[in-house]
């Protein structure tokens, strides 16, 4: 019997169960919390975000969720429609959370000391409002400052403002 091959494209397709589970976790809730909405048990939503990463080939539980949602197949969580007034090195931070694996590959493309990543990230989590890392990146995708790739380039034309998006939601759009 010959063997089938899979396109890249099925490779990397989440099946719906996948995509619920990645919007959990990018809203910001633990294995726990996201199993419980879910009615599975947490062991089993566990085994969902390994396979994201498998999917993808990526390890870390925000790079996942970036991979999800940038891949178009999970939706970004809601929130606020003013974005923080983030700095250049907060928004390199920032991409380097969504699309690195560990505390010294972010700490390089941030360009800070590893000793300082975890206190850096959670100093930007806060100023998101965002629960965690994961949700972090979620927030970002809802506020567009992350796509395909990475984070769009920050306008260094004018000193850092809050910003205000426009609501898609009621039209339908995306976020």
């Amino acid at each position: 019997m010959a063997a089938t091959l899979r396109s890249a494209t099925e490779l990397t397709t989440l099946t719906p169960t996948e995509k619920r589970v990645a919007e959990k976790i990018a809203a910001g809730l633990s294995n726990q919390e996201a199993a419980a909405e879910l009615g599975m048990q947490p062991g089993t939503l566990g085994r969902h975000v390994m396979n994201i990463g498998l999917k993808f080939g990526v390890s870390s539980r925000p790079a996942k969720i970036h991979a999800a949602l940038a891949s178009g197949q999970a939706l970004a969580p809601e929130a606020p429609d003013t974005v923080p007034a983030f700095t250049e090195d907060e928004l390199l931070l920032l991409r380097a959370v969504a699309t690195k694996s560990d505390n010294d590959e972010i700490a390089a493309a941030a360009r800070i000391a590893p000793a300082l990543v975890t206190t850096r990230i959670r100093d930007l989590a806060d100023k998101a409002g965002a629960l965690n890392s994961s949700h972090l990146v979620g927030m970002a995708h809802a506020w567009q400052l992350l796509d395909s790739e990475t984070a769009t380039k920050p306008d260094t034309s004018a000193s850092p403002s809050p910003t205000t998006l426009p609501d898609h939601r009621a039209s339908g759009g995306t976020q």
